[in-house]
């Protein structure tokens, strides 16, 4: 009876862990203020907020997959993060977008002599 009743309760496990509740990612919407491969510091309002990026965090600039370290000061990022060790954030999204300047037809930019 004991053996059986530990199977039962390992199988339980087994099949409950999936639903164990995972931590639900947070989201942020601010403007970058650096960027490198481990992570993000993003301007929130008043607040600079640090998040790490793992391999596993999605990163995309105007809808593109590209490193961390191509995002530039002052691109707009919506961050997606769960809190790891009670305090720190680890980026699961992070998407950013950059204003790409389109002259107006008619301006000149520049000439060369």
């Amino acid at each position: 009876m004991g053996i059986r009743l530990l199977f039962t309760a390992a199988a339980l496990t087994f099949v409950l862990s999936p639903l164990v509740a995972q931590p639900s990612p947070h989201k942020y919407s601010g403007a970058v203020l650096s960027a490198s491969d481990s992570q993000l510091v993003l301007k929130v309002g008043t607040e600079s907020l640090t998040f790490r990026i793992s391999k596993e965090t999605a990163l995309t600039l105007n809808g593109k997959t590209v490193a961390a370290k191509e995002l530039k000061m002052d691109d707009s990022a919506e961050v997606s993060a769960v809190k790891t060790d009670g305090v720190d954030m680890t980026a699961t999204a992070i998407a950013a977008t950059r204003k790409t300047l389109h002259p107006s037809p008619g301006i000149v930019l520049s000439r060369s002599p």
